[in-house]
Order: C-alpha cells, then sequence, then structure tokens
C-alpha cells in the first residue's frame, strides 16, 4: 500500500517529469532569456519563474498527500486522517472568529444602546415627572426586546457545524477487509481507498482525491503557464533570428554561451527541438485544464465522467445492434417484395453513406420526435390542468369575497333593525309607563271631585233638616 507518490516503485512517467521540469528550466535560463531583449526579457523571466516555483511546490504537495479513506486511515493508524484534522482546526478557527465577532458587536450594541438611551434621556427632560416614568419603563422594555431579538439573530447565525460524517453512508471493500465511505474507490495502482476518488495521476504517480484535488488542480494551471511562456519566448527567439531583428543574431554571436566554442546554427537546432516538446506539452496540459475546469462545472470527478461515458457509449452500441438487427430484417422483406431500390439504398447506408436518406434512421428520428411530442401534450395538459385549478380557485376566492360581504352586510342591517326595535320597545315602554302614570293621576283626580259631591249633597241634607 503506498501512502503517497515520492514512494518506490517510481512510475516512468514521474521520472520523466523530473528531468523534464529542470531541462526547461535551464534552456529558458540560459538559451533563451539572454538572447531576448530587454523589454521582453523582464516580464518573461518573472511570470516564467513564478509558475515554475508555485508548479513545483503544487506539485510536490499533491504527491506528498496521502488521499486514503478517512476510514482506512483511522482502521490502519488509529487517528483521524491529516485532511479530517485540518478540518478540525479551521472548524475552529472559524469558530473563535465568530465568538471574537461577537463580542465586537456584543460591545458596538451596548455601545448603541448607551447612545440611545442618552439621547432619549435628553429628549425626555421637558416632559412631566409621571410622564418621564412612564416613558423610561416604555424605553427599557423596548430596548430590552430588541436586544433580546439580537442576541437571538447571532446565536443562530453563529451556530457551528455539525459533524456529518458520523452519518454518511458506507460500504464494505473486500481488498481492504474494512468499511469505507461511499464515494471512495479503491486504487489499483497504491493499493488502497481513495476518499472521493478521482484518478491516477501517472505524472505525480499518486491517486488524486478530496484531499490533494485542489492542489492537483493548481498543479495544472501554474504548470501550463510555466510550459507556455517558456513556448512563447523560445519562438520569439527563434522569429528574432531568421527575420535579423532585435539584434537576437548579434547577441548569440558575442555572448559567451554562444561563443565560438558554440555555433550558432546548432544552438537555434536546439531552441527547435525544446519549442517543439514545449508546444506539444502545452496543448496536452491546456486539454487537461478545460477538462478538468468542465468537470467542476458538472461537479463531476474523472471516475464518474469515464463511468458516465461507458454507460452512454454502451447505450450506443445497443442501439446500433439493434439498427442493425432492423435493417437486416429491412433488406429481407424488400427482396420479398422486390424493391431494389430500396435494397441498394439499405446497403449504402449500412456503410455509411447517405446518412440522410437512411429509413432506419428516419424512424428513430420520427419515434422520438413522437416521444418528445407526447413528452410536451403531457406537460401542457399538466400546465393547464393546474391553471385550470388556480383560476376555479380564484374564481371560488372571488365568488366568497362578495357573499362574505353581502353577509358581513346582512348582519349589520339585522343588527340595526335590532337596535331599531329595541330603541321601539323602550319608547314604548317610556309610553306605557306615562300612559299610566296619567291614568293613576286622572284616577286620583275623579276620586277627589266624587267625594267633594258626596260632601256638598250631605251638607246640603243637613241644611234641609
Amino acid at each position: 500500500m503506498r501512502k503517497h507518490g515520492f514512494e518506490r516503485p517510481f512510475n516512468g512517467m514521474q521520472i520523466c517529469t523530473w528531468i523534464l521540469h529542470p531541462a526547461l528550466l535551464l534552456h529558458f535560463t540560459f538559451f533563451v532569456l539572454p538572447l531576448l531583449p530587454l523589454y521582453l526579457s523582464i516580464p518573461f523571466a518573472i511570470f516564467f519563474y513564478l509558475f515554475g516555483v508555485a508548479s513545483t511546490y503544487y506539485g510536490y504537495i499533491t504527491g506528498k498527500t496521502d488521499a486514503m479513506d478517512a476510514k482506512l486511515y483511522k482502521h490502519l493508524n488509529g487517528v483521524e486522517h491529516p485532511s479530517k484534522l485540518k478540518q478540525c482546526k479551521d472548524s475552529n478557527s472559524n469558530s473563535k472568529q465568530s465568538k471574537n465577532s461577537k463580542l465586537k458587536s456584543k460591545q458596538a450594541f451596548k455601545q448603541k444602546e448607551y447612545d440611545e438611551e442618552r439621547n432619549e434621556r435628553l429628549d425626555l427632560d421637558n416632559f412631566d415627572e409621571k410622564n418621564d416614568i412612564g416613558s423610561k419603563n416604555h424605553i427599557d422594555d423596548d430596548n430590552m426586546n430588541k436586544k433580546n431579538d439580537h442576541v437571538d439573530d447571532m446565536e443562530i447565525h453563529n451556530t457551528e457545524n455539525t459533524d456529518t460524517d458520523q452519518n454518511s453512508p458506507t460500504k464494505y471493500c473486500w481488498v481492504c477487509n474494512t468499511d469505507v465511505y461511499e464515494h471512495s474507490m479503491h486504487c489499483k495502482f497504491c493499493n488502497k481507498c481513495v476518499s472521493r476518488f478521482d484518478h491516477h495521476c501517472m505524472w505525480l504517480n499518486t491517486c488524486v482525491g478530496e484531499a490533494n484535488y485542489k492542489s492537483f488542480f493548481r498543479t495544472v494551471q501554474h504548470t501550463f503557464g510555466y510550459i507556455f511562456i517558456h513556448a512563447l519566448s523560445t519562438l520569439l527567439v527563434i522569429i528574432f533570428y531568421f527575420t535579423k531583428t532585435a539584434n537576437v543574431a548579434q547577441r548569440m554571436d558575442h555572448h559567451p554561451w554562444f561563443g565560438s566554442a558554440v555555433h550558432p546554427t546548432p544552438s537555434i537546432v536546439f531552441d527547435c527541438i525544446f519549442l517543439l516538446v514545449s508546444i506539444s506539452s502545452s496543448f496536452l496540459i491546456l486539454q487537461l485544464l478545460l477538462f478538468h475546469i468542465v468537470l467542476k462545472k458538472q461537479n463531476l470527478t474523472t471516475y464518474q465522467f469515464i463511468v458516465k461515458a461507458n454507460q452512454e457509449e454502451r447505450e450506443r452500441m445497443r442501439l446500433d445492434q439493434e439498427r442493425r438487427n432492423r435493417r437486416k430484417i429491412s433488406i429481407a422483406e424488400a427482396k420479398r417484395l422486390h424493391q431494389h431500390r430500396l435494397i441498394c439504398l439499405l446497403h449504402l447506408n449500412a456503410i455509411g453513406c447517405c446518412k440522410p436518406c437512411d429509413p432506419i434512421l428516419q424512424q428513430d428520428n420520427n419515434s422520438s420526435n413522437d416521444n418528445n411530442n407526447n413528452h410536451n401534450r403531457t406537460d401542457s395538459n399538466h400546465n393547464n390542468h393546474t391553471n385550470n385549478n388556480n383560476k376555479n380557485s380564484n374564481n371560488s376566492n372571488n365568488n366568497t369575497a362578495p357573499n362574505q360581504h353581502n353577509e358581513g352586510k346582512n348582519m349589520s342591517n339585522s343588527s340595526n333593525s335590532g337596535i331599531d326595535s329595541i330603541a321601539n320597545t323602550s319608547t314604548s315602554s317610556n309610553s306605557g309607563k306615562t300612559r299610566r302614570a296619567y291614568v293613576s293621576n286622572g284616577g286620583e283626580g275623579l276620586a277627589t271631585t266624587t267625594t267633594q259631591a258626596e260632601g256638598s249633597n250631605t251638607n246640603k241634607d243637613t241644611n234641609n233638616t
């Protein structure tokens, strides 16, 4: 089981990398840079050496990093994987930063709270004591509510991310004889399971996975810049030499590296050889860089892309086999019906000629178009159904709204009528009270008159006697 790319056995492509990288550096330093004019040599030298150092650094990090699965690493060594420990340290540093920001925000909030209270006290000096006390209590309640809301928001936003690795699905590797994460794959070159396996890089002689993919991508980026600048500068030297411009030929004749001991013609041939190597390498690395950019946009690994491409290839082969069988059946049917023109056309289509006229492909296209049309119809019917449901719901809402309004009006009218009836009963009761009082008063008056009449009649009788 290989831990990283610098363990034996070394790969032939890895050894070629160790030879080619310093060879390009030496060629640029001693055979290209002295011949360029000053206004080109300075920027080319800066970018070339920067890209060279960066590609060497990230290449070393990629090869030295162990991309082993975290569960397998813990199973073998009894400790957590270094990448996992690094993630824990990063999370701890983030939590510390969040705590510091929380303290700073608390201090700022307290200062702001103090300033607001002071301004409000100054504004409330003109009021009387009662209003002053009530307003201060109201202000304290508002400030306490604001403070509690602020603390709740801070607690929500500063919660630490829980470790989801414990709930991640796992699978059993029969080669490693242990459980590994579901996204891990076993590498036959390194003989270990790699977390989020991307591919095994033969140039670095190591597996590329979750732990070292970022450094691998940066290695590809900086290596492309390194080789591209070398190819461009070498091409300019050759052009300037043959066009007799920028005094390249004079520098080559008088420079100590290109003096009498070394003839200019062999050095130009040497430059042409390095130019071919640099151009071919830059095109290959550019292709690799663009490929990984596409993979990052699609959120795929190289292994997943290969599996997907193989599935598509198998599906295409299956369709081709079905078409060949159908073509054979069509040829036999055409022979039975003596359709010689159709037989010739099918034979031509079988060898790849006149594909637009192939009846088998036309049938496939028609069937695919029919399937697409049916799918679009079902989608349109579904959309129409949902739109109709929305319209019906809107209509029901619109109908219920005026009904509710009318019910509200009826309720208000009924309440008004009830109020009027109550008022009428009250007036009738009042009138009944006045009527009863009038009757009672009238009865007393009648009683007094009758008694007075009786008294006058008795007086008359006594006088008569």
